[in-house]
């Protein structure tokens, strides 16, 4: 039994200003999941834009 790699693009990556379109970008290049660096500067920000992700797209938020 193997393991089957995931691809998690970073969504520090992203053009923040179209964000939810930069997301579906990344999901309809095979994306498995979306990652969001949290930085303890940004925290509330980072949280804001996993929940906003969350709900459009389903995904369970992910983050570091």
């Amino acid at each position: 039994m193997g393991v089957t790699p995931k691809i998690a693009p970073s969504m520090l990556s992203s053009d923040f200003a179209n964000l939810a379109s930069e997301a579906k970008r990344m999901l309809d290049f095979g994306a498995d999941w979306l990652h969001m660096d949290i930085m303890f500067t940004t925290l509330n920000r980072s949280r804001f834009l996993l929940v906003f992700v969350q709900g459009i797209f389903g995904l369970p938020p992910y983050g570091h």
